[in-house]
């Protein structure tokens, strides 16, 4: 009996772990079962660049301006992504052309204008976690731009910019489609909102979008898109502006604490900048413009992405075949060709023969066809949004080495980023 209850005991304090060597052994095997198809590709599609392993699909890193050029020209089909974005790049040129008319950038500086203060009235209390105030008054702007919605239909633009959170959340979530799931709730809000657009499209379409001046009315008279291409092209811009630009205006709130010389540049430059705000006083912010650029350059906010070639092609002394994935990222390539990469330096920029000044030098934003069809949008956006904050308020961190949680695209700050505020 003892030594039936001995071994009874053993097993017992065995089962867990040979429940782990199963389940480390169920793993082993799918990874076998990806990478050796991965390993026979390797070995079948030509000649392999140096130092890369075969046993698993990494990516080849390739820096500097020459890849930003092989990425971005036009004519290198090649080196393609496999997604079929052909079929709608010629769209988008003409949605790009609508976020360039004068009266969406004249909109667009008194709506950011405006949230700039928000922000900081909201931040008044020490300590404040400003990461979802500024996410949640990023998705507000746009909605408000993109769908012509004023105050009067504040309601509408705050449950549309809660349902676009929700679709936004499980873009990047495991791919799980179970009730309560962020991929789930995603596919629900999607359900939800495209009634919402498309009964503001109809409205629209029915008044002949009299006395208004937004990026739908302007898609509406080009005439050239269905009501759901519309759809497409409205969640399109709505989504695609909304946390990429948020982490950059985080980002310029975490690291302007660390700089007082820049910061005290900033300020003194917009001392001389009065009245209302127009394009041309934008473009005169010199020192504010070359700020956001080596923001772009330090930590640009969309991180990276992948392509897949179909064609074998030659550079930098690699012979990189057909069908081999490469990782593009952003913030790595900016960093490369610059001394100091991890400090900010506005000024490097003045330098004419500095890297970053080349063709190519810098693309936070993409180049060519795919080129972000935000980034004056974006550049504009931030620069108000910083010069509203740096006439108002100082700042300071209310903890040290806030951190930072990286996925392969973006980065957000993990403890909100509470910061310290005070009025000039």
């Amino acid at each position: 009996m003892t030594q039936m209850h001995t071994l009874h005991s053993i097993e017992q304090f065995l089962l867990p772990f040979a429940t782990w060597s199963g389940v480390a052994l169920a793993a082993a095997a799918l990874w076998l079962a990806f990478a050796i198809p991965i390993l026979v590709k390797r070995l079948t599609a030509g000649k392999l660049p140096p130092k890369t392993s075969t046993l698993v699909d990494l990516p080849l890193p390739i820096l500097g301006p020459l890849l930003n050029l092989l990425v971005y020209l036009d004519d290198t089909k090649k080196r393609d992504h496999e997604a079929p974005w052909d079929s709608v790049i010629e769209k988008k040129r003409d949605l790009a052309d609508i976020m360039r008319i004068p009266f969406f950038m004249t909109t667009t500086l008194a709506m950011v204008n405006t949230d700039g203060v928000r922000i900081g009235l909201t931040c008044k209390v020490d300590g404040k976690k400003v990461y979802e105030p500024v996410r949640a008054l990023l998705m507000e702007m746009p909605v408000s731009l993109v769908l012509g919605l004023g105050d009067a239909a504040a309601g509408v633009v705050q449950r549309t910019a809660k349902l676009m959170v929700d679709i936004w959340d499980g873009t990047l979530a495991v791919p799980i489609d179970l009730p309560g799931s962020a991929l789930n709730t995603a596919k629900k809000a999607r359900r939800d909102l495209l009634p919402i657009i498309k009964d503001i499209i109809a409205e629209r379409r029915a008044s002949g979008c009299k006395d208004k001046s937004d990026m739908l009315s302007e898609m509406i008279k080009q005439g050239q898109l269905t009501d759901e291409e519309i759809q497409d092209q409205v969640l399109n811009v709505m989504l695609a502006g909304y946390e990429t630009t948020a982490a950059l205006m985080l980002f310029a709130m975490h690291i302007l604490p660390s700089y007082p010389e820049v910061f005290a540049k900033l300020r003194e430059e917009q001392a001389g900048i009065e009245g209302p705000l127009d394009y041309a006083k934008l473009e005169s912010m010199t020192y504010m413009q070359k700020f956001i650029k080596e923001m772009l350059r330090h930590h640009s906010p969309a991180l990276s992405f992948y392509r897949e070639l179909t064609d074998t092609f030659q550079v930098g002394g690699f012979t990189v075949p057909r069908g081999y994935m490469f990782q593009y990222h952003i913030p790595a390539v900016q960093r490369n060709t610059v001394p100091d990469p991890d400090k900010i330096i506005p000024e490097r920029f003045d330098d004419p023969a500095c890297p970053l000044n080349q063709p190519y030098g810098l693309t936070p934003f993409g180049g060519g066809e795919y080129l972000c069809l935000g980034e004056r949008f974006a550049r504009m956006e931030t620069c108000v949004f910083v010069r509203t904050l740096i006439q108002c308020y100082n700042w300071k961190h209310a903890i040290q080495n806030p951190r930072v949680w990286y996925n392969p695209v973006f980065f957000k700050f993990t403890d909100d980023l509470p910061l310290i505020f005070s009025k000039v």
